[in-house]
């Protein structure tokens, strides 16, 4: 999947591999894909099993503009029902793990 993601942030001259997925997460009207691209944020960071491969991926994002999104606090606080509880979730689970 890197190597794709890879492949083709290079054939569109992107300056960070994953801009694209950073950007996803930054679509106010489109919940779903804010959780989905914050998914795949997770899954990519926790996959590898070396640990300075994982550190480094994770400093790839945070270039990328994910630290902005954190810091403003983009996503909406938990609630019963709705999508925000899914952010709130997947927010704490990408800070427990990196």
């Amino acid at each position: 999947m890197l190597d794709g993601i890879t492949d083709i942030s290079e054939l569109r001259q992107m300056d960070e591999r994953f801009g694209s997925i950073v950007k996803g997460m930054q679509e106010a009207y489109h919940k779903n894909m804010r959780v989905a691209c914050l998914q795949l944020t997770n899954a990519i960071i926790s996959t590898p099993d070396d640990l300075d491969f994982r550190i480094h991926l994770r400093n790839e994002f945070w270039r990328a503009g994910l630290v902005d999104i954190i810091e403003v606090g983009a996503y909406p606080t938990p609630t019963p029902y709705g999508i925000s509880g899914r952010h709130t979730v997947m927010m704490m689970t990408y800070s427990n793990r990196h």
